[in-house]
């Protein structure tokens, strides 16, 4: 068995033996991920944070003192738009996402059940997480698993 940290390229051969090479991988975000998230989406909001560098900064012509006084309120501005909610929503719907479960025998098990009419009452997969949310225009939101899609606004989860 042999371990390799996250990210390391590799390809598995064998030999003229036969052999199995079963990955296993794990999902993780990092700080870094989490803050990078952030300030794509606090950079949408203000548009102070889009604009460019200073014109010297990299010959010279803008001091440091300058580049640090620009850094600090830029800084100010950022912590001031950040906003973490959004972040942990966007990160737990692709922890959702990337651990969906897998669909087996989908088509034999739909042959197997009852035809479906348009009165027919459907419900959720056992496991599958799912998220309605009625929004002020004339449409649903729905979740499933991380994936999302919009609904018409007569559209409503059943009361049972």
């Amino acid at each position: 068995m042999a371990y390799l940290p996250r990210g390391l390229m590799h390809s598995a051969t064998s030999s003229d033996q036969a052999s199995s090479h079963i990955t296993l991988g794990l999902t993780a975000f990092t700080w870094t991920d989490f803050f990078l998230e952030g300030v794509a989406a606090a950079r949408l909001k203000e548009e102070s944070l889009r604009e460019t560098l200073p014109l010297g900064f990299a010959n010279g012509s803008c001091s440091p003192d300058d580049r640090e006084r620009l850094y600090r309120k830029k800084l100010a501005v950022l912590q001031s738009r950040f906003d973490p909610l959004p972040v942990w929503t966007h990160f737990q719907q692709a922890l959702l996402a990337a651990n969906t479960p897998l669909l087996t025998d989908l088509l034999g098990s739909r042959l197997r059940e009852a035809p479906l009419t348009l009165d027919a009452l459907v419900g959720r997969r056992a496991g599958l997480t799912v998220e309605v949310r009625t929004v002020p225009i004339p449409v649903s939101f729905v979740s499933l698993s991380g994936s999302s899609d919009f609904l018409p606004g007569y559209w409503r989860p059943s009361s049972s």
